[in-house]
């Protein structure tokens, strides 16, 4: 207040009311309530990410765990918003990776390794040799 008024004595009352006293003797008052604003309290609140830390559900089994099939996504996705029901939005990428989204916009991520695995290969053991 005193830098934008440099002419001036400027005093601050505990409501936040400023006294501006000119050289001359006049004086200006502007009310608290034009120069401050209460705290808002309430959205200092954590965001619902941060309120809802992501649970990872039991991995699923895929066939190639960096490429996934839109099946593939579609079942992880459900067995994170299972696990997650605070979640208003869940996306899975092809490399399995979850993007959690809440109603404040705010969001959570569980990285693809923590929710795919690789099927193991099976290999055929039935002999091609048939002599």
């Amino acid at each position: 207040m005193k830098a934008a008024n440099p002419v001036a004595t400027v005093t601050i009352s505990k409501d936040g009311t400023a006294t501006l006293t000119y050289k001359d003797g006049s004086v200006n008052t502007i009310p608290g309530t034009s120069l401050v604003v209460a705290k808002d309290t309430d959205n200092e609140t954590a965001t619902q990410a941060a309120q809802n830390p992501a649970q990872v559900p039991v991995a699923t089994e895929v066939g190639n765990a960096h490429n996934l099939t839109p099946e593939e996504q579609a079942a992880v996705a459900a067995k994170v918003q299972a696990a997650n029901p605070a979640a208003t939005d869940v996306k899975v990428s092809k490399d399995g990776t979850a993007t959690l989204t809440y109603s404040d916009g705010s969001v959570n991520t569980i990285p693809g390794a923590s929710l795919v695995v690789q099927k193991e290969e099976v290999p055929n053991t039935r002999s091609t040799n048939n002599r």
